[in-house]
C-alpha cells in the first residue's frame, strides 16, 4: 500500500482550493469550480507585512502620549511664566510706592 501525500493549491483563474497528489505537481488538470484548466501549483503562502501591526499600534500610541506630555509640559511651563510674571508686577508696584527713595551714595574725595 503506497501513501500518496496531498497538495494544497488554488485555481490560477478562480482562485478556488485544489487538491491534488504530489506527484502532479505542474500538470495541467480542469478546475473543479470554473471548470478551467489550469497548472497545479503549491498554493503561494499569504504575505505578511514586514512590520507587525503590533509594533505599529504600540509606536503610534507612545507617540501620541509623547507628543500629549509635550503640551502638556508647554501649557504648565506659559503657566508658571505667567504666574511668575504677575508676581514680579506685583513686587515691582510695592517698591515703586516708596515716596523717599534711598539716594545714591558719593564718596568723599
Amino acid at each position: 500500500m503506497t501513501t500518496t501525500k496531498s497538495l494544497q493549491g488554488e485555481c490560477q483563474h478562480c482562485g478556488g482550493p485544489l487538491e491534488f497528489p504530489a506527484e502532479r505537481i505542474g500538470l495541467m488538470a480542469q478546475c473543479p469550480h470554473c471548470a478551467k484548466e489550469t497548472e497545479l501549483m503549491l498554493a503561494t503562502p499569504p504575505q505578511e507585512p514586514l512590520v507587525p501591526r503590533k509594533v505599529i499600534v504600540w509606536t503610534v500610541l507612545t507617540v501620541a502620549l509623547m507628543i500629549a506630555g509635550f503640551v502638556f509640559l508647554l501649557a504648565e511651563l506659559k503657566h508658571y511664566e505667567k504666574r511668575a510674571a504677575e508676581r514680579r508686577q506685583k513686587s515691582g508696584a510695592s517698591t515703586h510706592n516708596v515716596t523717599n527713595p534711598p539716594a545714591k551714595f558719593a564718596p568723599n574725595r
